[in-house]
């Protein structure tokens, strides 16, 4: 909905897609699960997961450099949600956060979606339960990293989408 309202109004955009979706269902391919069956991901897993949005992310704003807004879906910094805290303060780890944060002009907080049909997103693995909890985390992991922009968006879907775009308009 952004992205394409953003589109539409003549700013230069990408989208780069989350990645952790993308890792999910290849696991499941990779592991013969069927579409109700969901993999264990490791703290192994969670870092090539960061990595692989690191990269999507940097070749995106490096290719289209700074007249190009790219906005996306995720961030590598999510991973940490779901780390344990010796992975999470590993060398490797901090330095691909400072790597992200490097290219991020700021990260929009959004509470989980409710799924209101009871229908599961295929490619994500954990409940709505789940979703909540990792919700309350956020603060905390967000005081723990260095300072950077973070808004918080509340309201309808057309409140939250007029708060982006707002910032996204001020950019440029």
């Amino acid at each position: 909905m952004l992205f394409s309202s953003l589109k539409e109004t003549g700013i230069s955009c990408e989208l780069s897609s989350e990645q952790a979706r993308l890792y999910i269902a290849r696991k499941k391919v990779q592991l013969k699960l069927s579409p109700k069956q969901f993999p264990t991901l490791t703290d192994k897993d969670q870092v090539k997961i960061m990595v692989q949005q690191l990269e999507v992310d940097e070749a995106l704003v490096t290719s289209c450099g700074c007249d190009v807004l790219v906005i996306s879906d995720s961030s590598p910094i999510n991973s940490l949600l779901y780390m344990g805290t010796k992975t999470r303060t590993a060398s490797e780890v901090q330095e691909y956060i400072r790597r992200s944060l490097k290219i991020t002009s700021a990260t929009f907080l959004a509470a989980p979606i409710v799924r209101r049909n009871g229908v599961a997103d295929p490619n994500r693995i954990h409940s709505q339960a789940q979703s909540d909890l990792v919700q309350q985390q956020i603060p905390a992991l967000l005081s723990s990293l260095p300072p950077f922009k973070v808004i918080d968006l509340c309201g309808s879907p057309a409140e939250r989408l007029l708060a982006v775009q707002n910032y996204a308009f001020g950019l440029l």
